[in-house]
């Protein structure tokens, strides 16, 4: 009998192939921020976010790691609609950047945090963009930004719909591997596949 592949939106599956394989999710990460500075080291953090005292909540992130230019990054998966999604993924992000220094440091040493959240259902109705990102700018003149804190969403159920994805892109390679993994899967079989961290994670689902 033929293993039926799991799917790369499971959450304990999302969690082993992009919270274990770091060259895979530098490449995620890479694919979806654009970033002057590619993402070429990281370290994973613990995914908890727990309380500085008694009366704060604890938040759990899918995946969090930090870079060799101490940018911090969440990655996370959310499958099924959510109440205020937007407002907890911003209140993560905005936790980590509260805590990067303590007393007595200057607030220079701050780094970017970058929050990127897939999710399977629609977003925003009124659109048919399914890719959203979200800076501080300024009202009166747009160009200029505040780009401490970057919140990524990505709709994959506007995905699906797709007919313009290209596999030559980066971010739609991966995109692919979410909504059809068994179409990366079969394409990883021919030879003129150089996708090597996205020919890994198609064989992790079926580790």
């Amino acid at each position: 009998m033929e293993r039926r592949q799991l799917s790369p939106l499971a959450d304990p599956v999302f969690k082993r192939v992009f919270g274990e394989e770091k060259e895979i999710l530098m490449e995620l990460i890479n694919a979806i921020i654009g970033l002057e500075h590619p993402v070429v080291h990281i370290d994973y953090l613990p995914p908890e976010l727990l309380p500085e005292s008694n009366g704060e909540k604890t938040t759990i992130v899918d995946v969090r790691c930090i870079d060799n230019l101490n940018r911090h990054f969440i990655v996370e998966m959310q499958l099924v609609p959510q109440e205020d999604l937007q407002k907890r993924v911003f209140f993560n992000a905005t936790r980590v950047y509260g805590r990067q220094i303590g007393k007595g440091i200057n607030y220079g040493e701050l780094q970017p945090v970058y929050a990127l959240c897939f999710v399977d259902h629609v977003l925003y109705h009124e659109t048919e963009r399914w890719k959203h990102k979200y800076v501080i700018i300024n009202e009166e003149d747009p160009n200029r930004k505040i780009t401490e804190m970057e919140l990524h969403f990505i709709e994959l159920s506007k995905c699906r719909k797709r007919k313009d994805i290209n596999f030559t892109d980066p971010l739609d390679r991966w995109v692919k591997f979410f909504i059809d993994p068994s179409f990366v899967k079969k394409a990883s079989m021919e030879s003129t596949f150089d996708y090597p961290n996205l020919k890994k994670a198609v064989k992790l689902l079926d580790e």
